[in-house]
């Protein structure tokens, strides 16, 4: 399973999953990150293995959730594996993460992340009208 977890307005952290169990992971700030972060976690050998990915959403900004949800989507259509996404952050246990495996396992391929934000979107930037004589 490969987890995209997105906790942090500004950054993202990846991590490739076998029975509960973390094989690889990789973090880092700053926007834009989340795809060369898969391909770190995710080596070309590891791809055919490959059962689901996942995608926490907890917290980030709206384009790194909306981003994050995207790249999860791709990868997973990619790869014929179920995508799931979920709010908030990933179990810490290797018991949890095993039990998140066997929930994400017994999705269809054809499910999809929809992104989860904590709130609506504000994506406009308020006009401010000020005359100066």
């Amino acid at each position: 399973m490969l987890t995209v977890e997105v906790s942090d307005p500004e950054g993202a952290e990846v991590r490739l999953i076998r029975e509960g169990i973390v094989l690889r992971r990789a973090a880092a700030q700053g926007k834009g990150e989340t795809l060369r972060l898969i391909s770190r976690v995710l080596r070309p050998a590891d791809r055919s293995a490959l059962s689901s990915v996942v995608v926490a959403m907890a917290g980030g900004t709206f384009s790194h959730i909306r981003g994050a949800a995207a790249a999860g989507n791709a990868l997973a259509l990619v790869l014929a594996v179920p995508a799931a996404g979920i709010r908030g952050q990933l179990p810490e246990t290797r018991d949890g993460l095993r039990k998140l495996e066997r929930r994400v396992r017994r999705l269809t391929k054809t499910t999809i992340v929809r992104p989860a934000y904590s709130r609506e979107p504000n994506i406009t930037v308020k006009k401010s009208y000020s005359l100066t004589i």
